[in-house]
Order: C-alpha cells, then structure tokens, then sequence
C-alpha cells in the first residue's frame, strides 16, 4: 500500500510539473502558443480516449500488466521528449505524438492500480475511504508543489534539464509500481463484460448514476472557469497571467485541507448532504470569482471550493471502487470516468463561445446559480445514507 501511495504521488507531481514544463518549452522553441496549447490538449484527450477502454484491457490483460504498461509508457514518454530537448530538435508535432503515446495508457493504468485499492486495503488492514483520501491528498500536494517546482526547474535548468527531472520522476514512479503492485488473481468472467452490461449497471445504481451526472456537470464547469472565463477576466482586467495562480493554489491548499479531514475522520459522512453542501460551496466560490479577479478574492474563492472538492473526492473513489460487483469494478470505474471528463472538451468549445458574446461575470453568476440547482438536485436525487452504507452494493 505504502508503494502505491509513493507511486502514486510521484506519477502525479510529474505530470504536473510537465503540464508547465513542456507547454513552457515549446513555447520557448516555436514561440506559438497554439503549439504548446495543442500539446497539452493532445495529452488530455487522449488521456481520456483510453480511460473508456480501460475495463477492456484490464479484462484481457490482467490489471497488474495494464497498470505496469501504462507507467512504463509514460516513463518512456517523458524520456524521450527530454531526449529531443536535449539534444536541440524538441519539434512540436513529434513532441505531441510521443506524448500521446505516453498518455493512452496513463488512464487505463491509474484505474488498474486503484481498482484493487479495496483488496490492497483490506490485506493491509487499513480503511478504504482513508486510503482513498491519503491518495488525495497526495494529488493535491502534486497540485500544490508541482508547477511551482516546475517553474523554478525551468528558471534553474531551462527546459532541456526541467524535461530530464520530469523523466526522472516518471522512472521512479514506474520502478515504485513494479515494486509493490500485487498481481491479484483475474476474474475470467469479465471478459464477457460489454459497455451494454455496464451502462445498465450504472443506469440501475441508486448511488453511482447520480454521482456520475452530476459530477460531470460540475466538473465540466470548473475546466470552463479555469481554462477560459477565469484568464479571459484576468486579462480583460489588465491583470498579471500570475493572478491566476492565486485561484489554483489556493485550490489546491483547500483541497489538500479537505482530503486531510476525511482522512482522519470516520466513515459516517452523509453521502447526499455532504455532496450537496460541495456543490453549494462551489456554488459560492463561482460567486466570489464573479465579484472580480483580483487576486485576493481569486485566492479566497480557490480556497472555498478546494475545501469541499477535497471532502468530497475520496468518497466518491470509494464508491466507485467498493459499489460494483469485483467483476464489474474496472469496466464501471473506466467508463464513468470517461463519461464525467468527456464532458470538458463540450463545456470549453460551449463557454469558449458564449465569452463572445456574455462577460466573465454574468457566466460565472450563471455557473453560481447552476452549482446551487445541482445541490437541490443531489439532496433530491441520492438516497439517505452513511459512506460506510453507501458503500455495500445495492440488493
């Protein structure tokens, strides 16, 4: 378990630390920023292509093979692109493609490791909900250190050498993994599990359909705010692009605090209020950002909705891992997934345009008072009950 965590949080400082690093560097090679923002945007799209397909291939392949394939890929991945820095020949178009294959199995191996998290902890006689929130909180802490460290690399290395330290990290993460993943026993029958199978599981899950609705919403919200109305707003305002940093760090810091309180608490969290008192905090961390992007309110409003998004995190994980049938656990956790990111690119292409034609303000009233629906829609929706009840398969 202590490997997987270790894994775990060095894969994800990794990958934050390239989001700045590579994006930084071909922007310092080719001067575009359609480039550096095409690389990235490869590496999310593809990431999520092969999270659809992880059941399948944890079905097929086992999932300890997936999940060293995937790590080992990324390893290669970054290895080669520090390469090409290096050497003074980082093209853009080959740097997407060889980050793209790094990324399609990045999905399907996060989801191979964590689909045994419940037989990981239950060996190692640890709560799955606090094991779930340990691996949150490492993610936040990769949030929260990752593109700082990766700017600070890139000002004391330049790109060629913060590309190495990437490389580097990915190794440890990969050789992490294949150090303490187990091979669990395959479960032959999930080969004979279809998309058909799993969506009307999901369809007839009290818990996890909801869940997965309406974090797609949300989530489709804050990559709109993030990614376009929040820099549009600090540029409209005249402000520093670091302004925007306010926002994330803090969100990481509130997350971070989030995930430490449901790692030390116990497991009688109220599913749907809890739930719905995320969404009415977000709700209102929308509302602060729409009274202006100064960085001090950018700061307080990341704050209000890291703090919930880090509560609320570790408990829906656990669900998702502990809810389906063993036979069901990949294909479920791979597909939903893949149904909650898939709704990122619509929300940009959607809030992209209406930037045109509405301000950053009145969108982010609009994302404000939607959040606050979703929240009425999740007390309505999910049914009564303890994370630890909520927890045990339905019927």
């Amino acid at each position: 378990m202590g490997g997987l965590l270790v894994q775990s949080g060095l894969g994800r400082l990794a990958d934050h630390m390239a989001g700045i690093i590579y994006g930084w560097g071909i922007l310092q090679e080719t001067g575009s920023s359609a480039w550096a923002g095409t690389v990235i945007g490869s590496h999310v799209a593809v990431l999520v292509l092969g999270t659809f397909f992880a059941g399948r291939l944890i079905a097929r392949f086992g999932a300890r093979n997936v999940a060293l394939s995937g790590a080992w890929a990324t390893s290669l991945s970054s290895l080669i692109v520090a390469s090409l820095f290096l050497a003074g020949n980082a093209d853009p178009l080959i740097v997407t493609l060889v980050g793209a294959m790094g990324a399609i199995l990045e999905g399907p191996a996060s989801i191979a490791s964590e689909t045994n998290y419940p037989e990981v902890a239950r060996i190692a006689r640890f709560d799955l909900l606090k094991l779930n929130a340990l691996d949150d909180t490492l993610d936040h802490l990769a949030a929260l250190a990752g593109p700082a460290a990766g700017a600070v690399i890139v000002i004391a290395l330049g790109p060629a050498g913060a590309t190495a330290a990437v490389a580097g990290i990915s190794l440890l993460a990969a050789l992490a993994l294949t150090w303490s993943l187990p091979a669990f026993r395959r479960v032959a029958a999930a080969c004979s599990i279809g998309p058909r199978e799993v969506m009307a599981f999901l369809r007839g899950d009290r818990v996890l359909l909801p869940l997965t609705a309406l974090f797609s919403v949300v989530i489709a919200f804050f990559a709109a705010i993030q990614l376009v109305i929040l820099p549009r707003a600090v540029h409209d305002a005249g402000l520093d692009p670091s302004a925007v940093a306010w926002f994330l760090a803090a969100g990481a810091i509130g997350s971070l605090t989030g995930a430490t309180v449901t790692a030390t608490s116990g497991r009688g969290f109220p599913v749907r209020e809890v739930v719905a008192a995320a969404f009415a905090m977000l709700g209102l961390g929308a509302s602060t950002m729409a009274l202006g992007p100064e960085p001090p309110l950018l700061a307080l409003a990341g704050f209000v909705c890291g703090l919930p998004a880090g509560i609320v995190a570790p408990i829906a994980a656990t669900l998702f891992q502990s809810r389906p049938p063993r036979v069901l656990r990949a294909d479920v956790q791979s597909i939903a997934g893949a149904l909650v990111l898939g709704s990122t690119p619509v929300a940009l292409v959607l809030f992209g345009g209406l930037m045109e034609i509405a301000s950053a303000r009145t969108l982010l009233a609009a994302i404000a008072v939607g959040l606050m629906i979703l929240a009425a829609i999740a007390l309505a929706w999910l049914p009564a009950s303890t994370a630890a009840e909520t927890a045990q398969p339905a019927g």
